[in-house]
């Protein structure tokens, strides 16, 4: 019988070619003599290509039963169709009434919907209002906002929106709520996501399906609530459920979407539970990494984002060493994450990775790091 392993490995149209060649000089055919360009060895490759396009497939739709494997559309379709898991898209940050326009002119402004632009400073993203109004001189209205660009990346705390894109005289802007916009899921986030629900087809309420709730979570208008990490406490008869966004703690709005889903998914009857925030603790390394080549920027730029993408996923209490020990933000894992997530993309050429100051950072049981880690790249001789 044919291994599972076997069938989702797809074979490239080189190895096939190469296979090709020495099936048949083993049948006295001196395939790897002839001329590069030729017409035999054309054919050979040709089939080569369409044999490893069909495996290619093949293995795919292999991989695809499996949560544990699939990939891409066949995982979301996996995930949707056995485990009920819809896959999240990105969402754009965006607040009903959220956008503070103060006029302290006589000026009288009118505008249709998504023609008005404001930006963040800080951040530099920008936000369109996304319906029309009108703007009476001396006046303060409130209007609804929405990111141009879908992500986290895009999200604002309070007030951190406040600079007019679209330009008037004697007119300022704030957002009087935070916005919140989620990243597209990761197949890791979708994968766990699925495989938890499991726990909620028992009537028991197991740990798992509190984790299956919180990160199932939507909010009122369906997008979802942006949980990716939580963690359980239990006691007589009560559940507090920790939970953390990407980025670090929830909304308000937030914990109100999850204590809903809680309350449809997993609590069993007898039993209090409770949505909480984790705490945001801030946590910051310097680092240089030393490479032998490439672009110094390119570099900071991928470190970066591996960076937030590693931060964005780890547990809340950090990481133990054992069973009830204290939680740390361990050095190794970052170095790790960043060093494996620069070689994969390219950055063959670098080649160490340095901490400057202490590597292990002690996380509360009960807090979610964020961290603002400085990175630096030094050159070492060829």
């Amino acid at each position: 019988m044919i291994s599972i392993d076997s069938l989702i490995k797809a074979i490239p149209a080189n190895d096939a070619f190469d296979w090709l060649l020495g099936a048949l000089e083993r049948i006295n055919i001196p395939a790897r003599s002839w001329r590069v360009g030729s017409v035999a060895k054309s054919i050979v490759g040709v089939v080569a290509q369409v044999g490893s396009m069909g495996l290619s497939l093949v293995s795919s739709a292999v991989a695809g039963g499996y949560i544990s494997t699939a990939q891409g559309e066949w995982l979301k379709a996996r995930a949707s169709d056995v485990f009920g898991v819809d896959f999240f898209p990105a969402t754009f940050a965006a607040g009903s009434k959220a956008l503070r326009l103060t006029n302290a002119g006589g000026a009288i402004y009118t505008f249709g919907a998504d023609e008005f632009l404001v930006k963040s400073s800080l951040t530099n993203k920008q936000y369109r209002v996304s319906q029309a109004f009108v703007l009476p001189s001396n006046s303060t209205i409130d209007v609804d906002v929405t990111a141009i660009e879908a992500g986290a990346a895009s999200s604002a705390g309070v007030g951190e929106i406040d600079t007019l894109v679209s330009t008037l005289n004697r007119v300022s802007c704030t957002n009087t709520i935070a916005l919140v916009g989620n990243d597209e899921e990761s197949p890791e986030n979708l994968r766990s996501r699925a495989i938890a629900t499991k726990a909620t087809w028992s009537v028991y309420g197991p740990r798992d399906a509190y984790d299956a709730a919180a990160r199932n979570a939507t909010m009122p208008d369906g997008t979802p609530a942006g949980i990716t990490r939580t963690r359980i406490l239990r006691s007589a008869g009560q559940v507090i459920v920790i939970c953390a966004t990407a980025t670090g703690a929830p909304t308000d709005e937030q914990l109100a979407a999850v204590a809903q889903s809680i309350e449809v998914l997993a609590r069993p009857d007898g039993v209090t539970a409770t949505a909480v925030g984790a705490e945001q603790q801030e946590t910051s390394h310097t680092l240089t990494i030393w490479t032998r080549s490439g672009s110094r920027d390119a570099i900071i730029s991928r470190a970066q984002i591996a960076m937030a993408n590693f931060i964005s996923t780890y547990p809340i209490g950090g990481v133990s060493l054992y069973q009830g020990g204290q939680g740390y933000l361990f050095g190794d894992a970052i170095r790790a994450a960043v060093l494996g997530d620069l070689r994969i993309n390219g950055f063959f050429d670098v080649i160490k990775m340095v901490f400057e100051g202490q590597e292990d950072i002690p996380i509360d049981p009960n807090s979610v790091a964020v961290n603002t880690s400085i990175f630096f790249v030094s050159f070492s001789p060829s």
